[in-house]
């Protein structure tokens, strides 16, 4: 091996003990913290990447802000958590992706990995496009209500870190081994329907909202992508009647 080589490989292996170490030191690795107090050489690579990315670090701060802890992967969400960090250290060991990428770095974080498994749900379906506009539509209800005219100026604020963000998770998700997980045989055989970005998003928010009561959603026809996110992300009994 030479002497370039062995130096990389050197500081790829010193990258991701520190970054495990990290992990190690705190029950969940919060992303927004350790970026505004650049306390880790994880916060420092993540910079890197925002700057590479030509993201300030005050519009990547402000934007993941508004999608701390509104949701949490259930059991089944898991599994896809694990195959992308699967991905994620392919990615890595490669050297085909940066360190401190945000698609690398967020599935690690408790608050904010949800994003990571709502969008691997969601590409099944639809474009990073869609998932992009449903995603800062989630984000910007979290400080503004429906139909209030500063949405648009928000969303303009907020879609380049999360179009930076979607296309991080997607080149995760596009090399997952053995893909997202199919849903149970009764839901995928039924007639399948899509809604648009703004409904599904809207639906999503209202099922965020009620995550610690009982759920009866009613559907005209089997809306899949709501279906599979609801599959990923719910805690309790998932009962479909035809």
């Amino acid at each position: 091996m030479s002497a370039a080589r062995a130096s990389q490989h050197l500081d790829l292996v010193t990258r991701s003990i520190d970054f495990a170490c990290t992990i190690s030191r705190n029950s969940s690795l919060d992303l927004v913290s350790l970026v505004a107090e650049t306390t880790s050489r994880v916060a420092r690579d993540t910079i890197k990447w925002l700057a590479r990315e030509r993201i300030s670090e005050n519009a990547f701060l402000n934007c993941m802000r508004l999608g701390q802890d509104l949701a949490t992967p259930n059991v089944n969400g898991l599994q896809i958590l694990n195959s992308l960090a699967d991905s994620a250290s392919m990615l890595s060991g490669l050297n085909l992706i940066m360190p401190g990428a945000l698609g690398r770095t967020i599935q690690y974080d408790a608050r904010l990995r949800w994003i990571c498994t709502t969008e691997a749900v969601i590409l099944k379906y639809q474009s990073p496009t869609y998932a992009t506009e449903m995603l800062c539509d989630i984000f910007v209800a979290t400080d503004l209500e429906e139909n209030d005219p500063r949405i648009p100026a928000a969303k303009a604020r907020i879609r380049p870190v999360i179009t930076k963000l979607v296309d991080s998770i997607q080149l995760h998700t596009v090399n997952m081994r053995h893909g997202i997980p199919s849903l149970p045989e009764s839901i995928e055989a039924l007639p399948k329907h899509n809604l648009a970005d703004t409904t599904l998003s809207g639906a999503i928010r209202t099922i965020m909202d009620l995550k610690d009561d009982n759920l009866l959603v009613q559907m005209d026809g089997c809306v899949i992508e709501l279906v599979e996110w609801i599959f990923h992300h719910w805690v309790g009994d998932l009962v479909v009647t035809i």
